[in-house]
């Protein structure tokens, strides 16, 4: 499955309207983007996005449009990984909460 390259390009440049440096893989059929050698969001082949959340913001997080508990297949990924429906990141402030939501985790 191709990577939603236009997603992928609109994270890059949420991650610079936050001020943070990252680097960047291709894994899991995804672009992933990382912060010392974490993983903060992916960019998925389906447009969907990846985030991995602090597990205490989950549920809140979960309450917000497009959200679901991310699946790697048929299996829930643990933890604080959702999956958020490309339809529902559509602006770059949407985006950008997400994004920052992700950064959040790395501050606890």
């Amino acid at each position: 499955m191709a990577v939603n390259e236009d997603l992928a390009d609109r994270i890059r440049a949420a991650l610079v309207r936050a001020g943070s440096s990252w680097e960047e893989r291709r894994m899991f059929g995804s672009r992933c983007f990382m912060v010392d050698g974490e993983i903060l969001v992916c960019a998925r082949g389906t447009g969907a996005l990846l985030v991995r959340c602090a597990e205490g913001d989950r549920e809140r997080l979960l309450q917000r449009p497009g959200a679901a508990v991310a699946l790697m297949g048929r299996r829930e990924m643990s933890g604080g990984w959702l999956d958020v429906a490309g339809d529902s990141v559509e602006t770059d402030a949407v985006l950008d909460s997400w994004v920052a939501a992700a950064l959040r985790r790395r501050q606890r």
